[in-house]
């Protein structure tokens, strides 16, 4: 039994080796690796789990609160609808009076979508003209209800002649070309309406006349003024200016206004 066992343990001593030793330390901390990275793996999907709970717990927080936003401007937006046009039609009940900053509001915002309009059906950007003129006259909206004025008195101590319904004519000088877009507006209800556009060459001019006049002679109500183009082809184009009110305590600073100035002369420098 002595020999026998003192063989056995000869035997266990040649496996031992320190080679043996050595890689079986290495396997044991290979695994201790292996579950080191695998417990941060998970450690690291719970912490993105976790984040993208939060996030779209957060993403729902913001929509939820975008679509209150929405709502209440669309509120807002249908309120102050319904409420314009009681208030213009307050405004213009007198006929004098102090101006109203919430008037101006309302004329420049449909005065923006009115040249939005005009790009559009025009089919040209800022690139394509040199200068533009904005011609803002009284007219019946629907040629039903009749043009409603206030002569506002301004901080400044001015006044300016206003109107609730109104004709525009917007000309773009290209350096070839003039773009004349014209519409009606309602300052009641911002809506605008009756759009037209024309488009013709300088070179294709070949007669300018002007004409200054008032609606009626003897009982005048409104001075004009206009320019009208006649074309190779003989086609006449009209380019209305002017149709001032005749308005005591409100009159124009001189025969042609600054304006009309500078559109008559812009137009001669193109012509030639």
């Amino acid at each position: 039994m002595g020999k026998k066992a003192n063989k056995d343990l000869a035997h266990e001593n040649e496996e031992l080796t320190p080679k043996d030793t050595a890689n079986k330390a290495e396997e044991k901390q290979l695994k201790k690796a292996a579950k080191k990275k695998a417990l941060e793996e998970k450690q690291a999907l719970e912490i993105a789990k976790e984040e993208e709970k939060a996030q779209l717990k957060k993403d729902k927080k913001a929509a939820k609160k975008a679509a209150k936003e929405e709502k209440k401007a669309l509120k807002k937006a249908k309120r102050i609808k319904a409420i314009r046009p009681k208030w213009v039609k307050k405004f213009f009940k007198r006929s004098n009076g102090k101006s109203k900053e919430q008037m101006f509001k309302y004329m420049e915002s449909d005065q923006t979508r009115l040249l939005e309009r005009a790009h559009t059906l025009l089919n040209i950007q800022s690139a394509d003209y040199d200068k533009s003129f904005i011609v803002k006259m009284p007219a019946s909206f629907d040629n039903k209800k009749s043009v409603k004025y206030r002569l506002a008195l301004n901080k400044k101590g001015d006044k300016t002649l206003l109107y609730d319904q109104a004709f525009f004519n917007v000309l773009f000088f290209g350096v070839e070309t003039l773009y004349q877009y014209q519409a009606n507006i309602d300052f009641h209800t911002g809506q605008i309406s009756n759009d037209k556009t024309s488009t013709f060459r300088y070179f294709d001019i070949v007669n300018i006349e002007s004409n200054l006049n008032f609606d009626h002679i003897n009982h005048p109500k409104y001075l004009k003024y206009g320019i009208d183009l006649t074309l190779s082809n003989s086609q006449k184009i009209s380019l209305n200016l002017r149709n001032h009110r005749l308005t005591s305590g409100y009159k124009l600073p001189g025969l042609l206004t600054e304006q009309e100035k500078k559109i008559v002369s812009l137009l001669k420098q193109k012509l030639h």
